[in-house]
């Protein structure tokens, strides 16, 4: 049934192979398998390779596809485990830096009120001296005075006041 030669060469194109037979214009075809030094009997029919065991390579060919559909689900919910960690952190780093940020405003602004007073109280001992001064000028005041223009003044600008006696 072998035909060998030119003419079924020159058919497949290929120097390897060899027409087996005929059935119904359909051909079965024997090459060789190049990735071993053996030559090993692949059939070939309409596309399709058949070896000896066809049913058992076809469920072993099934479990190995399987495993590697299992590989690369696994391996995928760990990238979206790993996206998602990722993702919280990120969150709650930022949550933190903003409390941190809004922490530290509040200290600003509490340093600023701070400030602010001080410069009231500042400025109420500065109004002290100088009334001071005018009384030591004019020796008829008495430092009682003194203290209720202090008082007047800081109860114009809503200024906590400082006894100084």
């Amino acid at each position: 049934m072998e035909q060998t030669g030119a003419a079924g060469d020159s058919i497949l194109n290929v120097r390897s192979r060899k027409r087996i037979s005929q059935l119904n214009g359909d051909y079965l075809i024997k090459f060789k398998d190049l990735r071993k030094t053996d030559i090993t009997p692949i059939m070939k029919h309409r596309n399709r390779f058949h070896k000896e065991c066809c049913e058992r390579q076809v469920v072993l060919w099934r479990k190995e596809r399987n495993m590697k559909v299992r590989d690369i689900n696994k391996t995928q919910e760990c990238f979206k485990q790993n996206y998602f960690r990722l993702q919280s952190d990120k969150q709650k780093i930022q949550q933190e830096k903003q409390k941190d940020d809004i922490v530290i405003t509040e200290k600003e602004q509490f340093d600023d009120s701070k400030k602010k007073e001080k410069d009231k109280h500042l400025d109420i001992i500065r109004m002290m001296k100088l009334l001071m001064k005018q009384d030591n000028e004019n020796t008829e005041s008495k430092p009682e005075e003194v203290v209720e223009k202090v008082v007047k003044i800081d109860r114009r600008n809503e200024i906590p006041l400082i006894h100084f006696m």
